[in-house]
């Protein structure tokens, strides 16, 4: 069996597919909880982390063995966006419908401390590559919140478009790029002084993402969006 694998969520059927990505067949399904959305997967490939918002919950799934680590971890109310910090100690959670952040010790799979309070309507989150700070975008808010995670509580609020869904940020750490679905724009965001250097307009962008090498921003936009 190869090594290799993607994972995909089905939201409408509350599972997670695994697919061999040398044969591009699906060789496992999960059952989750309701509405699986978000998903994050530890960087030595061993664990993934899965928001189910109608259930307010996480499920972990062990990799090796294709199975669920116990019982979901209860979070705030609507988990969307997830993502685990460079060194795998901390999955972060933002919960849409408390406007709060959870961070999960991943050591114990228990959420440790009070949930930070964010924006309106939290959505994608990223950390730097040094794991210090997390981007969180308030889509409600039209702001991203930055978190410092030696404390977990927020140190600068970031003024940005018309519903900021998704965040990424350069490998070298030094831009974040948040697509804003209504604005029609891409803002790009110092990370160093936490203020906006430059807006790339973009067609209702949704999710963006880095090339590895960080040259190049992809976004995928919604054409039902105005």
């Amino acid at each position: 069996m190869s090594l290799f694998f993607a994972y995909v969520v089905n939201n409408n059927s509350n599972t997670l597919s695994i697919i061999d990505t040398v044969t591009n067949k699906v060789v496992a399904n999960i059952s989750l909880g309701t509405s699986p959305k978000g998903i994050a997967v530890t960087r030595d490939g061993k664990f993934a982390y899965v928001t189910n918002p109608l259930a307010n919950t996480v499920s972990v799934i062990d990799t090796a063995t294709n199975t669920l680590v116990g019982s979901p971890i209860p979070v705030g109310s609507f988990p969307e966006g997830i993502a685990i910090t460079p060194d795998r100690k901390y999955t972060y959670v933002t919960n849409t419908g408390s406007d709060t952040v959870s961070v999960i010790d991943n050591a114990t799979n228990v959420v440790v401390g009070s949930a930070t309070p964010v924006g309106k309507q939290p959505a994608g989150i990223a950390f730097i590559p040094s794991g210090k700070r997390a981007f969180v975008v308030n889509s409600l808010s039209f702001t991203v919140s930055v978190i410092d995670t030696a404390t977990n509580a927020v140190i600068a609020t970031i003024p940005v478009g018309a519903q900021p869904y998704c965040v990424a940020i350069t490998p070298n750490g030094k831009h974040a790029y948040v697509a804003n679905v209504v604005f029609n724009a891409v803002s790009v965001i110092d990370t160093a002084t936490n203020a906006v250097v430059a807006t790339v307009p973009v067609g209702a962008p949704v999710v963006v993402a880095i090339t590895p090498n960080g040259e190049y921003l992809y976004v995928s936009t919604n054409a039902n969006s105005v």
